[in-house]
């Protein structure tokens, strides 16, 4: 909308519209001690695709160690991390995603980083992109794709998501991130650099529904941001539980 208002010589003046609201009004802080959310699947997810908005406490780099884990069960099945020497696949390593053992992919480089303002990630499983030319998952940060480095074997479908899993962190609460996480998405289909390209939009999260996010955890805007239950917004029905007091923040990307 549009204002008039009086200008001092008797004439009018419009002001500027006001600009939209932002599609994000909320996201969840996570410690880096012991915060992170848990997911019950009612029934097994093949995971496609995966997309988070994060904003670390600390800078990612190969030799900052471990910074977290976005999206991670228990055993050797972690998904996906921040930061160096999760697996022992890679040198290196700045995003790495563990499928099992050695069945992993990565964003690797000695001197990249990924400092403490709000990112976007994303993975996408893609057929023989993998560089020992088997099937496997892209990398992507902040709408570029940026890793597909593969382990020493390389698996012929996506991870399936049978159990409890966790979001900043593995499911048994080990690898914790601590941080701002929002905009948490997974796909039961692939998505395509168009795709995730529309989904960063330019570093403003966007509605996504268009693409059926099987989960889709907007972190506070559909829960009034406050309780320990983040509803899913995907079509899976599976909602979240903050465990051990994540906050929320109105800081958005």
């Amino acid at each position: 909308m549009t204002f008039v208002l009086p200008s001092i010589g008797g004439g009018i003046i419009a002001s500027p519209t006001a600009p939209p609201a932002s599609f994000s009004t909320s996201s969840v802080e996570l410690d880096g001690t012991d915060d992170y959310m848990t997911v019950t699947p009612s029934s097994s997810i093949d995971l496609y695709g995966f997309s988070a908005w994060f904003k670390s406490d600390n800078v990612i780099s190969a030799s900052s160690g471990v910074q977290g884990v976005l999206l991670g069960q228990s055993g050797l099945s972690y998904f996906l991390a921040l930061g160096g020497n999760i697996t022992g696949d890679f040198t290196n390593e700045l995003i790495t995603i563990r499928q099992s053992a050695q069945n992993s992919f990565a964003y690797t480089s000695p001197s990249a980083t990924i400092d403490t303002n709000w990112h976007h990630i994303a993975a996408s499983w893609s057929s023989s992109s993998a560089t020992t030319g088997g099937d496997g998952y892209d990398i992507y940060l902040d709408g570029v794709k940026v890793g597909n480095s593969a382990g020493t074997s390389t698996p012929s479908s996506p991870y399936t998501l049978s159990s409890t899993f966790a979001i900043g962190a593995r499911a048994n609460g080990t690898y914790t991130s601590g941080g701002l996480i929002d905009e948490v998405a997974i796909f039961d289909s692939t998505l395509s650099a168009s795709d995730i390209t529309s989904i960063y939009n330019s570093g403003t999260p966007n509605d996504i529904s268009s693409l059926n996010p099987v989960g889709w955890w907007r972190m506070g805007e559909n829960d009034g941001a406050t309780g320990t239950t983040i509803t899913d917004q995907g079509s899976g029905g599976n909602d979240g539980t903050l465990v051990n007091g994540p906050t929320f923040s109105t800081t958005v990307p």
